[in-house]
């Protein structure tokens, strides 16, 4: 693999999480001037945000992520830009359509 594209979304307080789910809030817990560091505090669930669904995340007895190998999660890819979708529109093959009929180049770009 010539790189990687980076596709998580960034964490912040009030971001969509799933129904049931912790909210995810995040605020300043410490700050250089008054503390010599700058933290954060994070509050959220595990399935907060950009995450994998480890096979363990639905029966115990399957393996948590940190069995799995990272090569898994890696490979070639196709990057469609479908911002401005509502929220839980269907991702249909024709809103693919133009991702998948023009090269991509994960260094430059379209």
């Amino acid at each position: 693999m010539d790189s990687w594209l980076d596709l998580s979304v960034p964490v912040v307080t009030g971001m969509p999480v799933y129904p049931g789910d912790p909210q995810v809030e995040v605020k300043r817990a410490l700050r250089v001037a008054t503390d010599g560091v700058n933290v954060l505090s994070l509050h959220m669930g595990s399935q907060s945000g950009t995450h994998v669904d480890a096979p363990y995340h639905v029966n115990s007895a399957w393996p948590a992520l940190d069995a799995l190998p990272l090569d898994r999660f890696a490979g070639p890819a196709v990057v469609a830009d479908i911002r401005g979708l509502s929220a839980r529109a269907p991702i249909t093959p024709e809103l693919l359509a133009p991702a998948l009929s023009e090269p991509f180049s994960v260094t430059g770009g379209r």
